[in-house]
């Protein structure tokens, strides 16, 4: 498997902690998303519970999700979870972005 250092990659991704606080994320989030420290400051009030349900699962989920973005209040995109580790540290869930 390759690996790309994260500002290599061309969509809209997020590293996160335990606690859901954005620790690293692709160059096209700051062309896309409002800055925020925590990731579910991003997320519509009405996907709230979704998006913390799966952030505490166990496996990888692919679901709708409302979130803010600079050219949407509130855009309808695919929220991609993956729980396998990051090389650098295994608290990291990566969240990958594409619109519908």
């Amino acid at each position: 498997m390759i690996s790309l250092p994260i500002q290599h990659i061309p969509v809209p991704m997020f590293l996160l902690n335990k606690d859901n606080e954005i620790i690293e994320f692709t160059p096209s989030v700051t062309k896309n998303f409002p800055p925020v420290q925590n990731f579910l400051d991003l997320v519509d009030e009405d996907s709230q519970e979704k998006v913390k349900r799966a952030l505490q699962g166990k496996e990888e989920v692919q679901i709708e999700v409302n979130m803010r973005t600079f050219s949407n209040p509130v855009a309808l995109l695919i929220f991609i979870l993956s729980l396998k580790p990051i090389i650098r540290c295994t608290l990291f869930s990566a969240i990958l972005f594409t619109s519908i």
